[in-house]
């Protein structure tokens, strides 16, 4: 086994930010406390965005805490199999454990290489991996975390949210061509972070009690138990219960009589301290029928007909006793015994025609070998979810609508999806019409890089011009974060441009295999100017890597003087990649993270 240490200075930003919550918990001392008390540690994995990996699936064989007296506390009590890159705008409870008091300094998670499945976007089978020398990369390595400010003090009957950030984005090198990605592991770690994001729970409810419930939180086929929250609803918390979609307390009541051991899902911030969850979405598993979740790629049968779906996603097949990733799934639909629901429509008022290509789904039903049967009574479920769809505008919105360029539906590029369903188009993916009702629209122009977020309109029989997605949000990328990624082969000896300023960095580009853009996450474009690297005016997250050497740095003027001088001894540069805001004017990024890559 292999480890890596990840080091670094600022409290509250790169591996393992403190905030007061987890600084001012009493019981603790320099040598780790008593070890009769304890805390509470609620443990989540999540990912920063990234469109190049279509899956980064892997097994988490361990995640332990040190503390400053040399003490050790495993809190993952069996592997878990995570797929970073279905998690960017959630995170995942994986564990929820006690700490004894005390002082905690680092923690060590360990990952099994050797059982990984990668796929990059676009390719149809799985990645190599290799190590930053090209070495195949296989078995388990463990990735130390030294935590900020000398760590954080567990103190007696307190609790902790630590949310670990595998960020794909920063720590893989693509090469498509070859079906490679290289990895060097980025992690960012955090406890109680000031900003987390809503944590997709899932576990057995029971113990039902007011407008409250306890879930014993479980991973996988809900097998192994990893601890336990208490969840609040509200009378806004929306209840999806095998095709009903309730709300409130009329959603509560119905859940509770499911029985206590109800497998569900749900999602909503965990407050580390009380051991709760808010939840804003409780979704009910049936723990006797296969599930799968994802995008409908493909449909054959028009409206008023049994359709056959074809969907790229998540299987579970419970009979199996297996979860596979990013698997393609056909499933048989009936019109009139599959049920579907969607969040404000009344159960019963949908139909199968509600599913067209694009949207995304949530279906149970029964595998009969790789077909989820949907077709049977009281076994064929269909949950139509918020789709995101990401573009450019072709032209200033008119009326209540736009018409967008997309490049990407979820996390997946256009070329993946047929929109023709029993000869007729379901529309355009070079110019889609999207329905935005009377969401403002006013900082749209031409060019806008937007995510609208909503549902596909029901499958047709004849070719429309009306709009075929009706957005229940736009959100403008326009000044957004956007992501520079720039590659070199052979690595550069002189990639910074003559007459470069003081406070910048210019890059030259011009013999870089890859030089682009991606305006906002939303729209890539190929870079026509050397690109300027600008400090950001605050503390950002920065790094530099040439062989097995992992530099950090939350300084800008620090990574820029270090980067120079690597150049000005002769080091050649591979790859840059770089995260903030874009001047296009100027061909500018203020980059709040980056990384640059040197040849060994």
């Amino acid at each position: 086994m292999r480890t890596k240490t990840l080091l670094q200075s600022v409290t509250g930003v790169l591996l393992a930010g403190l905030l007061a919550a987890g600084c001012s918990g009493g019981g603790g001392s320099g040598s780790g406390g008593s070890t009769s008390e304890t805390g509470q540690v609620t443990l989540a994995v999540t990912d920063a965005a990234t469109d190049e990996i279509d899956v980064f699936e892997i097994d988490i064989v361990g995640f332990r805490f040190q503390r400053i007296d040399g003490a050790t506390v495993e809190v993952l009590p069996q592997t878990t199999r995570v797929d970073f890159a279905q998690l960017v705008s959630v995170s995942e409870v994986i564990a929820a454990a006690t700490l004894p008091v005390g002082r905690y300094e680092r923690a060590f998670m360990t990952l099994d290489f050797g059982s990984a499945m990668v796929r990059i976007n676009g390719n149809t089978t799985s990645a190599s991996l290799v190590d930053s020398n090209g070495a195949p990369l296989s078995g388990r390595s463990e990735l130390e975390i030294v935590f900020a400010g000398g760590g954080f003090t567990v103190g007696a009957r307190k609790g902790y949210f630590a949310e670990v950030d595998f960020d794909l984005d920063q720590s893989l090198i693509v090469e498509s061509a070859q079906n490679r990605v290289e990895v060097d592991s980025v992690f960012y770690a955090s406890i109680n972070p000031g900003n987390p994001k809503a944590a997709r729970t899932p576990g057995l409810a029971s113990s039902f009690s007011g407008s409250s419930f306890s879930l014993d939180v479980r991973r996988g086929l809900g097998l192994i138990s990893r601890g336990t929250l208490t969840v609040n609803t509200t009378s806004s918390t929306v209840y999806d219960l095998e095709g009903q979609v309730l709300t409130g307390q009329a959603g509560y009541d119905a859940l509770k009589a499911k029985g206590d051991d109800t497998l569900v899902v749900s999602l909503g911030q965990v407050d580390p301290l009380a051991k709760t969850q808010a939840a804003t979405r409780v979704v009910l598993l049936p723990q006797d029928l296969d599930e799968v979740g994802g995008l409908v790629v493909a449909r054959s049968g028009g409206p008023g007909q049994d359709a056959t779906l074809t969907l790229r996603g998540v299987a579970v097949r419970r009979g199996a006793g297996s979860v596979t990733f990013n698997d393609t799934v056909t499933l048989s639909t009936s019109f009139l015994q599959t049920k579907i629901s969607k969040r404000g429509v009344a159960g019963g008022a949908l139909s199968t025609d509600a599913i067209n290509v694009g949207q995304r789904i949530l279906a149970y039903g029964r595998f009969t070998g790789g077909t989820l049967d949907l077709t049977q009574s009281g076994a064929g479920f269909v949950r139509l979810v918020e789709t995101d769809v990401a573009g450019a505008l072709n032209a200033p919105p008119s009326g209540s609508g736009i018409n967008l360029d997309v490049t990407r539906i979820g996390r997946r590029l256009t070329p993946a999806f047929n929109t023709t369903v029993s000869g007729v188009s379901q529309g355009d993916l070079d110019a889609l019409e999207c329905s935005t009702g009377g969401l403002s629209l006013a900082s749209l122009t031409s060019g806008s890089p937007v995510v609208v977020r909503g549902f596909f309109a029901p499958v047709t029989s004849t070719t429309t011009t009306a709009a075929t997605f009706n957005a229940d949000t736009v959100i403008d990328r326009t000044n957004a974060a956007s992501l520079l990624r720039l590659r070199w082969i052979p690595a550069s000896a002189a990639p910074v441009a003559s007459g470069t300023g003081s406070s910048g960095l210019t890059l030259d580009v011009s013999a870089a295999l890859i030089k682009s853009i991606d305006r906002g996450l939303v729209a890539p474009t190929t870079l026509s100017a050397n690109p300027t690297l600008a400090d950001p005016g605050q503390p950002g997250l920065y790094a530099t890597r040439q062989g097995f050497k992992l530099t950090l740095f939350t300084s800008y003027a620090n990574w820029k003087a270090d980067f120079e001088a690597r150049v000005a001894a002769g080091d050649r540069l591979q790859h840059v990649r770089a995260l903030g805001a874009w001047d296009a004017a100027t061909s500018t990024l203020k980059a709040q993270r980056g990384v640059a890559v040197f040849a060994p």
